[in-house]
């Protein structure tokens, strides 16, 4: 019986435990429908009326490979780091699932959690999700926060949906293709990456960096941070990939805070025609393929010649 026990526990897929987790800390899951996709959600049960702002968190890309030539069933993220970040934030918060994870893979195609987790269908699937939310709640102002690859969705997504009013990111690899180069993995042939697209938003972003992060060191964003001139970026001395953002989100917080609030007083002059109109709360759905990435959580050592293709045919 202990043998059988321990098997179980063995094979209890990811999103089974980081379900668990969220239980521990409180919070109810849900389900949301967008596009293609159904994405799990979670919140505080305790939280109140819906208020003019809304943070909404985005997890990394958890383990979409076992090895470098097998698929896993389920990249849902073993690390509940994000949940912590939600829990400690004194505004009204919610965690949204990316497409494919948590154990909802209806319509997914295993490119979706691999090769295209950060494409064209993933990203507006998002986006989609964002603006109900937004028009769901009746929110006025988004801040989209995301977590390592979660930060490369939040920024993307930002781009998308008017009603988002702040992005933050921590330990994000906003230039894939450093990334890929800097720990010699595959090209991400096809992927959307930040670091080589316009960015035409002006809302305040805040983009946070551990000095001591292997993963995503400061250096391999540097392309990115010469496109987003307006973005302000902090390199935390002692901190890495997971270590020690729950320990100082609420300073965190208080920083993006600042952030926002100082830009609306520069841009005040500029809106006080506009002040009492809300804004659309729409998302653009382009309906082109996709390509993407590999984890920015677990890194995949390059595989022999061939294999990582061989992925992105996975069953």
């Amino acid at each position: 019986m202990l043998l059988c026990t321990v098997l179980i526990g063995c094979a209890s897929p990811p999103y089974r435990a980081f379900e668990v987790s969220a239980q521990e800390r409180g919070l109810t899951a849900g389900q949301l429908e967008a596009g293609a996709f159904s994405l799990r959600t979670f919140v505080r049960a305790d939280e109140g009326a819906p208020s003019r702002r809304l943070h909404i968190y985005l997890d990394g890309d958890g383990r979409p490979f076992v090895t470098p030539r097998r698929v896993a069933q389920d990249p849902t993220p073993a690390e509940p780091l994000v949940l912590d970040l939600l829990q400690a934030d004194p505004e009204p918060a919610l965690y949204l699932g990316r497409p494919c994870y948590h154990g909802l893979q209806s319509g997914c195609d295993p490119r979706d959690w691999t090769v295209a987790r950060y494409g064209t269908r993933v990203v507006d699937a998002l986006a989609v999700a964002v603006a109900r939310i937004a028009a769901e709640r009746q929110v006025r102002e988004l801040v989209l926060i995301g977590y390592s690859g979660g930060g490369v969705l939040a920024v993307l997504v930002a781009e998308r949906v008017p009603a988002v009013s702040a992005v933050m990111t921590v330990a994000a690899n906003l230039d894939i293709d450093a990334w890929t180069q800097l720990h010699g993995f595959s090209p991400l042939e096809g992927s959307l990456n930040p670091a080589t697209m316009s960015h035409s938003s002006a809302i305040p972003a805040l983009h946070l960096l551990g000095a001591d992060d292997r993963n995503v060191p400061p250096a391999s964003i540097q392309r990115y941070r010469s496109r987003a001139s307006k973005a302000v970026f902090v390199t935390v001395p002692g901190f890495g990939h997971t270590c020690c953002w729950a320990r100082d989100w609420s300073q965190w917080l208080g920083r993006l805070e600042a952030l926002i609030a100082s830009t609306a007083t520069r841009l005040e002059p500029a809106h006080a025609a506009s002040a009492n109109t809300a804004p659309p709360v729409q998302a653009t759905v382009p309906t082109s393929g996709v390509t993407a990435a590999f984890p920015a959580e677990s890194p995949v050592p390059r595989a022999a010649p061939g294999a990582l293709r061989g992925n992105r045919r996975s069953p």
